[in-house]
């Protein structure tokens, strides 16, 4: 009986550090594509920066026919909202990457549950999991 329940503790035990491995493994996974999104994050910035000022060194330069402001205008617009994305997204990152320096990256902070992997990925900045997102949502 003894060596029975030695044999379940013992898996039970072997299972569980499995688990926590993989789960380091997936999380370092996690944090190193966060880094590297971070580095494309801050080149897309300084493109985007790059090309606004080209555009205001254009408007500078010589006065545009109507078509031509407006075409200017739109891609000022476009290029505007793409660099105010890029830049939520990598605050969103950093935020990642500083909880992942604590230690509490992927635990929910309201019941201390796991964050999956899909969520952190959609939502680097998550801090609940998605029942306890759902629950706050819903005023519970």
């Amino acid at each position: 009986e003894t060596d029975v329940l030695r044999a379940v503790a013992t898996e039970s035990w072997t299972a569980e550090r499995r688990r926590r491995a993989l789960e380091q493994s997936e999380r370092q996974a996690l944090i190193e594509s966060f880094h590297r999104e971070r580095g494309e994050l801050a080149g897309q910035l300084a493109e985007y920066e790059d090309a606004e000022q080209a555009m205001t060194a254009e408007r500078r330069a010589g006065p545009l026919d109507l078509p031509e402001q407006g075409a200017d205008v739109t891609q000022a617009r476009l290029t505007e909202q793409l660099s105010d994305m890029a830049a939520r997204r990598l605050r969103a990152i950093e935020h990642a990457i500083e909880r992942a320096d604590h230690g509490k990256l992927g635990l929910c902070e309201h019941c201390g549950g796991r964050i999956s992997e899909n969520r952190l990925r959609a939502l680097p900045s998550a801090t609940q999991c998605i029942r306890c997102a759902r629950d706050l949502e819903a005023g519970r």
